[in-house]
């Protein structure tokens, strides 16, 4: 009998360490202060359902966008959101989500907002979740609030920055250029070109962008896009251009991308790399990246005129760590796809992260690009999208 117990005893210590050894292998160890950021997210985000809200009409026959908006103390912010409903051909059918963090002296997002479209506003199509700019996190922490409270199960979503401005009509040409691909997983997407305010006009380039890898970043490792304009300036008939890369501040996409793929809420304190890890999970779900062929907005790029979260983490010895934190564990994602388990689900996952690597032509891991990630053109590109890329 006691014989029988040991062996038996043996036996259990045996399969509790190999059942261990599994889970380690398929989730990863977890990272510094990976308990008390999930903790925090509890607190901070209730589990909640994308379900329609209750105060939007919801009688509209047209098709839906949700306008993403991430703003740290940028008093830009409430004009971007006038701008894009006074250029918008059917602004009842626009919804917008600002994620507002500021400080107790500055004036709120909505305050600024409904001063300056008065009459105009939109009070009911308009929603905002604000915190102290103090605790802000990056700009990962502030897309993943408004994918999860403010976001309210709208057909389209449009993700970008609050500094912006956007062409007559911009809705309808977004629908135009999505609906041409006849793709439902496609995700329009770019570096919108410049624009700057000379004497109360607006000076912009009049030629659309596309994305291309420019090199990795010396202080962090991971790897950098730019947005040239277009070699050949596309007809008013061209077709969204393929691209290897997909960008924050321009991003076109069915809310299928939003259910399948969110963003990581335990990056904190992360800028650079952003793009290139979503554009990974968004990659392995199946999604497609196409630059549009026309212009439907502009970015103002020059950051002397407003704060920038970053300056946080250089303050603060624990935004520092956390910040650190993050890039160790964003270079193991981009180097060998460690976590991607945890980023998404096994069922949402259509390609690998081998395949991601071929498809972008940037290997993190050995610091390689290839000769079309430079140029920001697709491996499966035909003449006229390298004619136009150039």
């Amino acid at each position: 009998m006691p014989k029988r117990g040991t062996a038996l005893y043996v036996s259990v210590v045996i399969v509790l360490a190999l059942v261990t050894a599994v889970f380690l292998l398929w989730y990863g160890s977890r990272p510094d202060g990976e308990d008390e950021l999930d903790a925090r997210n509890a607190k901070m985000l209730p589990t909640r359902t994308l379900a329609p809200s209750t105060h939007r009409r919801r009688d509209l026959e047209e098709r839906r966008i949700f306008v993403s908006i991430p703003s740290y103390r940028d008093p830009d912010c409430a004009q971007t959101v006038h701008d894009l409903f006074e250029k918008a051909k059917l602004p009842n059918r626009i919804f917008v989500g600002v994620c507002d963090q500021r400080l107790p002296s500055d004036e709120s997002v909505q305050g600024q907002y409904e001063k300056l479209a008065a009459k105009r506003a939109r009070f009911t199509q308009v929603s905002y979740h604000e915190f102290d700019a103090r605790s802000a996190e990056g700009p990962m922490l502030a897309r993943g609030v408004i994918e999860r409270t403010l976001y309210a199960n709208e057909e389209f979503v449009l993700m970008i920055d609050s500094h912006m401005r956007f062409v007559k009509s911009w809705d309808s040409l977004c629908f135009q250029q999505w609906d041409s691909l006849a793709c439902p997983r496609a995700i329009l997407t770019t570096y919108p070109p410049d624009y700057q305010i000379t004497d109360r006009h607006m000076v912009a380039a009049t030629r659309a962008t596309f994305l291309r890898c420019s090199g990795f970043d010396p202080a962090t490792s991971v790897p950098l896009l730019d947005g040239p304009p277009f070699a050949v300036a596309p007809t008013k008939q061209e077709k969204p251009v393929p691209s290897p890369f997909w960008a924050a501040c321009f991003s076109f996409m069915p809310r299928a991308v939003i259910h399948k793929v969110q963003f990581p809420m335990d990056m904190p304190h992360l800028f650079f790399g952003e793009e290139f890890l979503m554009c990974l999970l968004y990659f392995v779900a199946g999604f497609k990246f196409y630059c549009p062929s026309r212009l439907i907005a502009f970015h103002k790029w020059t950051r002397n005129d407003r704060p920038t979260f970053f300056h946080i983490a250089q303050r603060d010895a624990a935004k520092a760590k956390a910040r650190h934190n993050a890039y160790v564990r964003l270079r193991r994602i981009l180097s060998s796809g460690t976590y991607l388990s945890k980023l998404i689900e096994k069922r949402a996952r259509i390609r690998t992260f081998t395949e991601f690597i071929s498809w972008t032509g940037v290997n993190t891991k050995t610091k390689q690009i290839e000769p079309h990630a430079t140029r920001g053109i697709t491996i499966l590109a035909d003449e006229r999208e390298k004619l136009l890329k150039n």
